[in-house]
């Protein structure tokens, strides 16, 4: 009888521990990571646009970054996206802009427009961090294959998804990102362009190729 008490006391205790752990997994946040083939930024400077293969990202432009997008230092630049977060439809994340030195010479006039623009100056080097905001969408339709990478290797995203109440299904809109016959890329009527700067990995941050 006693022994009997034992076994069902500890066959008790590990459906508990399950339970519990089941209950935590529950509760964790999701993540996955996307793998980019595009950066591109819309004719009207409205919107920085990220061609996922999982999902599109239609991003609201930072402040800065248009001017930064247009400045003639612009290919001295590099870039990183990191700490990119979604919920639902939404979705958040930060950059970061690099000027290093010992990989690009600026003219003094181009540094002072630099800082003009928001970089600030960390040694020799100069430094703009800000954030991005905006809309996550389904690819579905989009002709993937016919747009091809315009990356030597693959740059990946780590991406958290934000746990969602039970029960509540997360319904995505298809993206509104399109394909015309002339092979350029818009949305609506608004052409869309490559972002003329280099990716880099942020290993901190789990962001890279």
């Amino acid at each position: 009888m006693k022994r009997r008490t034992l076994l069902t006391t500890g066959a008790f205790l590990a459906c508990a521990n399950l339970a519990g752990c089941a209950t935590a997994k529950l509760f964790e946040d999701d993540k996955y990571q996307e793998t980019v083939d595009r950066f591109l930024v819309s004719e009207n400077g409205r919107k920085l646009v990220v061609l996922g293969k999982r999902y599109h990202y239609i991003l609201d432009m930072p402040e800065h970054l248009q001017a930064v997008l247009e400045a003639p230092y612009r290919q001295s630049v590099t870039a990183a996206l990191y700490g990119f977060v979604v919920d639902g439809d939404k979705i958040t994340g930060k950059f970061k802009l690099d000027v290093h030195r010992d990989r690009a010479r600026l003219m003094e006039e181009d540094r002072q427009r630099a800082l003009a623009d928001g970089f600030t100056q960390r040694g020799g080097d100069l430094e703009l961090v800000g954030s991005v905001s905006g809309t996550r969408y389904r690819t579905d339709g989009f002709k993937q294959e016919q747009v091809p990478s315009t990356f030597n290797k693959p740059y990946r995203i780590d991406v958290v998804e934000a746990m969602t109440p039970a029960g509540k299904a997360v319904r995505l809109l298809a993206t509104p990102v399109t394909l015309t016959v002339d092979g350029v890329l818009v949305i609506g009527a608004v052409a869309l362009f490559p972002v003329g700067m280099t990716l880099a990995k942020l290993a901190a941050a789990g962001v890279g190729p």
